[in-house]
């Protein structure tokens, strides 16, 4: 299912995920990278397909859309929201700051 038609998945797995791609050209590093993947994989289940379709209920998949529609439209519209107030209240500032400003003059 991808989130935004027209998108390929990737990118939809971008938009809704929060992934990170590090890239180091130091070889320590990336061994230890490595490492505390295989660390964490060992405590992973691997989900079939199948098995995961058939686990999935109407309610399930209802809090999902529910979920999905919280994160990609309320969220960042509050996002946008607070920071449009923020802007004003800093405008605002700024502005009651430049009232008390005493003006030089030049003789």
């Amino acid at each position: 299912m991808s989130f935004m038609p027209g998108l390929p998945t990737w990118i939809n797995a971008l938009l809704v995920n929060y992934e990170l791609l590090v890239r180091t050209k130091n070889s320590e590093l990336a061994g230890e990278g490595r490492a505390f993947f295989e660390r964490i994989l060992e405590h992973c289940v691997k989900i079939e397909r199948e098995a995961w379709r058939a686990s999935r209920t109407i309610w399930s998949r209802m809090k999902e859309q529910w979920a999905y529609f919280v994160l990609s439209k309320v969220d960042p519209y509050l996002t946008q929201l607070q920071l449009r107030v923020l802007h004003r209240e800093l405008l605002e500032q700024n502005a009651a700051v430049a009232e008390i400003r005493p003006v030089a003059r030049s003789n």
